[in-house]
């Protein structure tokens, strides 16, 4: 009901194109999405829910403890992550616990908005590969777009005259089993890495970013 209401409100801004479907009803799903502005979560959980899947998104500790944000996050069993101990393995376990009980749970690969002037993926952590090695949870790659044109470094379309609505898409991809083997550093970060080539890819196939092509 909180998704629906803030939706309805983003359509005021918005033009929203949400295209995720085939998900798994039950049983432990990760959800990856690359990262554009702060509004992304409204547009990926609506996305999934309407995809028959209610999400849980790990977030930044330091969000989830301000005073207002905070306490309505932590009300809805948001996953605050410590971003100060990137070597410690138990910061990640409230995700572990969360994909055991068979959630869907959001977890961005960035960590971050991206800083990439045009908003191309960046590097990923190690964090989403490991937990989906080491707990057989498959990952579904997100290629999300347009909400940096509402409030981001992006061109802002209610700023223009006349005033527009932005174009948001949020698209799901194939999913990606994880591969046999231990949830090593290496094996994580190549699960992390095929994660984000395929949003790129995508982002690049549909002309939102222009393509790179390999040396």
């Amino acid at each position: 009901m909180v998704v629906g209401l803030l939706d309805s409100l983003f359509s005021l801004l918005a033009r929203r194109d949400y295209r995720i479907v085939g998900l798994p009803r039950t049983g432990p799903l990760l959800v990856a999405p690359n990262h554009v502005s702060m509004l992304d979560p409204i547009a990926v959980a609506m996305a999934l829910i309407r995809a028959g899947r209610t999400p849980r998104f790990v977030i930044a500790a330091e969000v989830m403890a301000l005073p207002v944000i905070g306490a309505v996050l932590s009300y809805f069993d948001h996953i605050p992550l410590d971003r100060d101990r990137p070597l410690d393995p138990a910061i990640l376990e409230p995700v572990r616990r969360a994909l055991r009980r068979g959630e869907c749970v959001v977890f961005y690969p960035e960590g971050a908005i991206s800083k990439d002037p045009d908003y191309r993926p960046g590097r990923g952590l190690p964090g989403l590969g490991r937990l989906s090695i080491e707990l057989g949870a498959p990952v579904l790659p997100v290629a999300q777009w347009g909400t940096q044109h509402i409030v981001g470094r992006g061109s802002l379309a209610w700023l223009a005259w006349p005033p527009r609505q932005a174009l948001v898409s949020v698209r799901g991809l194939p999913l990606l089993q994880p591969p046999p083997g231990p949830a090593a550093t290496l094996n994580s970060r190549r699960l992390v890495n095929d994660v984000l080539a395929r949003i790129t890819t995508d982002l690049e196939r549909s002309h939102h970013l222009e393509s790179h092509p390999s040396p």
